[in-house]
């Protein structure tokens, strides 16, 4: 399963981060969708709304890469504070409309076996993703696996892998 969160300390350009993936995309994937700012759908901007009681961290952006019809990555871009840009997070989704109704109503499991076999994993474009973004910035890859949410409970993710250059 593809699930990344980076940690930028140094903050990041939403713009920035989109070149970047755009220039050192894997061969035959696409970006399917790039959404500056804040959720543009009702529900999208409702989650926003009842967020906002909590705590200052909003969207940025989003960057939706595509392989094929089941393999896709959710690039989401949030700030902890509202103003700077500092978190990264990837995600596995599916770009297909019929694929998701395929799974959710019609085969259910079945399609867990039937279309990675036809058209592969989220891992072969997940890594590649993961390696642009710990190549090209200055990033903390935290560890969200639950072992790692347990051992930081009360004082949030650990540091998987780092790419931050110390100063000295």
């Amino acid at each position: 399963m593809v699930n990344y969160v980076y940690e930028f300390p140094k903050g990041y350009s939403f713009d920035n981060l989109k070149k970047v993936i755009e220039d050192n995309l894997p061969q035959s994937c696409t970006i399917e969708d790039v959404q500056e700012g804040g959720s543009t759908s009702f529900l999208g901007k409702l989650q926003e709304k009842m967020n906002s009681g909590f705590s200052k961290s909003k969207v940025v952006g989003q960057i939706n890469i595509k392989k094929n019809a089941y393999v896709g990555v959710n690039v989401y871009c949030t700030s902890s504070d509202g103003t700077k840009n500092d978190y990264v997070s990837a995600v596995e989704y599916v770009p297909s409309g019929v694929i998701r109704f395929l799974q959710s109503k019609v085969l259910g499991y079945v399609t867990n076996l039937i279309f990675p076999a036809i058209f592969g994993t989220h891992e072969k474009l997940g890594e590649p993703i993961d390696k642009i973004i710990m190549t090209n910035f200055e990033v903390n890859k935290l560890d969200n696996s639950l072992k790692g949410a347990i051992k930081g409970m009360g004082r949030g993710l650990g540091v998987k892998e780092s790419s931050v250059k110390s100063e000295e």
